[in-house]
């Protein structure tokens, strides 16, 4: 049988993680005489869903695996992962992980195309629990399972994975893991990561303003750090270096759309209106001059589709304040971000900046100033609608309501960005620029892409029992 997966939602604050799980269903395939046929997809998701957490991603596995086997596996899956959920000791009703399986000989060309347009759209926006049912409903019998025990939120990411196959930018995230009932924040982490744990092919994993490592959360959850970047063979060379530097038991590569602007472009291609909770990414007209905010923020009015919103650079955007600061009414530029309602003012839009790009960084702006005079080179004042200036300096008089135009050249970088440790998961970072897949042959180039070792030095016995 040739079956796609799609899981989402199998985590919280207090731990747990939809990938992590994954491993386990690939480990567990595996042992059932199955074969995966394609690097496990991670699908990060709309970055403004409010009930999200932080990295909002979800899982697509695409395997072959016999017929008698596959009844198995299904019935593991749900009870694993209600056992899963016990131990993540951290499970709540904001909680509702979803399990999709689809029968992948039973889908046509149609049917993928719908299930990507899906997907597109849950990169960019909300996906209400109506557009879910009616898609679910649109395959019939194609579905050999699903799991929404606990609400169909889960539902939603589950099938927006397995929709979205990758089929040009794509990048790839070597995740490690720790022992599960491990919920320590600190991980044992026996090295410092510089920049030389990076080449060309690989990115995010020290922040350049700070220079401190940002590939390990801080949170309960099971990962210990990630490892990013273009090409599977720079990132298995990293890890090969650090791993006798770290305490873990499992680890996989995944196919990814981290770093790939998927959520920016998806808004591009689509005729949405601006929309709370969802990604912007086009021209605005800037209105106003910087307004400094309280906390080291920074807010500009622009308009964008006929509307005003407040472009805001938060504190934590670093350079991308100072490239705000530039900024001067009457300049279009092309902005990306996410919106949402101010909570001052209800009725307006705020724009959370997270990519300024140019399409040449030389802007002209326009500005009208007041003439010069003739007699003595001073700067000439108004005295009144249809009086004409006066010199400051001479007296000399001219009777011109008229006042001349210069233009001011201005030199904005043609791309601006957050720095690392601010950066949105699906952001396309500055090294990947030039460096984007046009097209994705599917399958697995490596054989070498997990590994199941039970090198901790604790729990793993408990973590063994409960697969």
């Amino acid at each position: 049988m040739y079956i796609l997966i799609g899981l989402d939602d199998i985590d919280s604050y207090s731990g747990g993680c939809t990938t992590h799980f994954a491993t386990f269903v690939v480990e567990k395939i595996i042992s059932l005489k199955g074969v995966i046929t394609d690097y496990p997809r991670l699908i990060r998701l709309n970055p403004d869903v409010p009930w999200r957490t932080r990295g909002n991603g979800a899982v697509a596995i695409e395997a072959y695996i016999p017929s008698k086997n596959f009844s198995f596996l299904q019935s593991w899956m749900e009870r694993y992962l209600n056992k899963y959920l016990e131990l993540e000791n951290g499970f709540s009703v904001g909680t509702q992980p979803g399990i999709i399986i689809l029968d992948g000989s039973k889908l046509q060309r149609k049917d993928f195309k719908k299930m990507y347009m899906y997907s597109r759209n849950a990169m960019y926006k909300i996906i209400s629990s109506e557009v879910l049912e009616k898609t679910i409903a649109s395959f019939k019998d194609k579905i050999l399972y699903l799991f929404n025990l606990y609400g169909k939120r889960g539902l939603i990411g589950a099938l927006a994975a397995v929709g979205n196959y990758l089929p040009t930018d794509h990048t790839y995230e070597l995740l490690v893991y720790r022992n599960f009932l491990e919920r320590s924040k600190s991980r044992r982490i026996n090295i410092i990561p510089d920049t030389s744990y990076e080449d060309e092919n690989t990115f995010a994993h020290v922040d350049l303003e700070t220079n401190k490592p940002i590939w390990s959360p801080h949170g309960p959850d099971p990962v210990i750090l990630g490892i990013r970047g273009n090409k599977v063979s720079s990132i298995l060379s990293i890890f090969n270096r650090i791993k006798r530097h770290i305490t873990f038991n499992r680890w996989m590569i995944f196919l990814t759309n981290q770093g790939t602007d998927e959520h920016l472009i998806a808004y591009e291609d689509s005729q949405d209106e601006l929309n709370a909770y969802s990604q912007f990414y086009g021209i605005a007209e800037i209105n106003g001059a910087p307004v400094k905010e309280r906390g080291g923020h920074l807010k500009i009015e622009g308009r964008i589709n006929n509307r005003l919103v407040d472009l805001i650079a938060y504190e934590p955007s670093g350079y991308l304040r100072k490239i705000i600061e530039t900024l001067e009414p009457n300049i279009h530029i092309k902005v990306g971000g996410s919106l949402k309602y101010s909570s001052v003012k209800k009725e307006k839009m705020i724009l959370n900046l997270q990519k300024i790009y140019n399409e040449t960084p030389l802007i002209t702006m326009y500005r009208k100033i007041n003439p010069k005079c003739p007699r003595c080179g001073s700067s000439m004042e108004s005295i009144g609608t249809y009086k004409g200036y006066i010199c400051k300096k001479c007296k000399y008089h001219i009777y011109t309501d008229i006042k001349p135009t210069v233009d001011k050249i201005k030199w904005i970088p043609q791309i601006s960005l957050p720095p690392y440790r601010s950066i949105r998961h699906l952001s396309k970072p500055l090294k990947r620029y030039g460096r984007e897949y046009n097209i994705r042959f599917k399958g697995i180039k490596n054989r070498l892409w997990y590994g199941f070792i039970e090198n901790s030095s604790s729990g793993s016995a408990e973590e063994t029992n409960f697969t």
